[in-house]
């Protein structure tokens, strides 16, 4: 059996180290993005965004409106449905873009909006939008 050359088994070491430590790098960028802190919960009914649900909105709107104007907030539309539907994808895309249009034009918000969906298959009662708000040091 041959051996590698001293050269290549610490070029394949050193590899592996930088691999681990960009992986490490990148899962706790990623934990800045789940762990955002929840500024309020609103839950959705089967009929979408009615004007119940905008009320509701409308409960958060002071607590968005003291936050500083360079936070990141993250509208998180918890939807019922399987991601390989485009309808489903378009629906949770949708409710949570009617409450971004609302809050900017209703309540003339002007803040940095991150809109994602997460699709379920669960019950339609954990339909939600799921107002969160990143750490400082996440921009």
């Amino acid at each position: 059996m041959k051996r590698l050359p001293t050269t290549y088994v610490l070029l394949l070491m050193f590899s592996l180290m930088m691999l681990g430590s960009v992986s490490r790098v990148a899962a706790e960028e990623s934990q800045d993005v789940v762990n955002a802190t929840v500024i309020g919960v609103v839950k959705l009914d089967k009929a979408g965004v009615t004007p119940t649900i905008l009320k509701q909105v409308d409960r958060l709107v002071p607590a968005i409106k003291k936050m500083s104007t360079d936070k990141i907030v993250k509208l998180d539309c918890r939807y019922m449905g399987k991601t390989n539907r485009e309808s489903d994808v378009r629906a949770a895309y949708s409710a949570a873009s009617r409450i971004e249009k609302y809050l900017r034009e209703h309540h003339k918000l002007k803040l940095d909006l991150w809109i994602t969906a997460q699709l379920h298959t669960g019950k339609r009662d954990e339909q939600k939008l799921v107002f969160s708000v990143f750490k400082d040091e996440f921009r």
